[in-house]
């Protein structure tokens, strides 16, 4: 079901009282079915997967079944059972892992696109919406909830990078600008102290051009 891992944004997480301490996440296309030399996630179908490790080296794909990847899904299979896939058509998922959330159910939070594009024809020509995106929240990091979409004017295409902002007190996100042209760099914010909140994405690097 890896089709193709040229946009991988792995997330890792140790955490040493965990059985096993580490924990990735990743994203994949599962299939390339428009154009096979250039997927997109804006087309194509895209999941997030979950690998584990004892010590960061070796890592392990657990067989969770979350998902059916279906025939018209996989490029390469006729169908699959997606092993270690825990959420399908989401895309730039970054991962994080909340010290400071006293709610178990709540401790993995992550951000990125949850809804890819809707096309009205078979060609994927015509768009019917855009791709959306914002938060979910995990016990385990493996089946998600409290998916909460934020209206961000930026690009969803790409790696989102979470982190708490300690000085700030804040949840924060690298993440694109809007541009369709050049890669400019932005910083989202959550309300203070609370995953929630996600407002103005303010750009905050734009490269020079000779």
């Amino acid at each position: 079901w890896e089709f193709r891992l040229e946009a991988g944004y792995p997330s890792v997480v140790y955490a040493p009282a965990d059985t096993p301490p580490f924990k990735m996440w990743y994203n994949s296309f599962v299939s390339c079915m428009w154009r096979p030399q250039i997927c997109s996630p804006d087309r194509d179908a895209t999941a997030l997967l979950y690998a584990h490790s004892e010590d960061g080296i070796l890592w392990n794909k657990p067989s969770n079944f979350h998902f059916t990847v279906s025939k018209e899904e996989h490029h390469i299979g006729g169908g699959s059972r997606g092993g270690n896939v825990v959420r399908m058509h989401v895309f730039g998922i970054s991962v994080f892992k909340d010290p400071h959330e006293t709610n178990k159910s709540r401790q993995f939070k992550a951000f990125g696109m949850l809804q890819q594009p809707v096309f009205e024809d078979a060609d994927q020509l015509h768009q019917l919406t855009n791709a959306s995106g914002g938060t979910m929240v995990s016990a385990d990091g493996i089946t998600w909830s409290e998916d909460t979409i934020w209206p961000l004017n930026i690009r969803w295409d790409t790696h989102h990078s979470l982190f708490w902002d300690e000085a700030r007190q804040t949840f924060a996100v690298i993440t694109r600008g809007p541009s369709p042209n050049r890669r400019t760099l932005a910083l989202v914010r959550s309300e203070p102290g609370k995953f929630s909140g996600f407002g103005f994405a303010e750009v905050v690097a734009t490269p020079q051009r000779p």
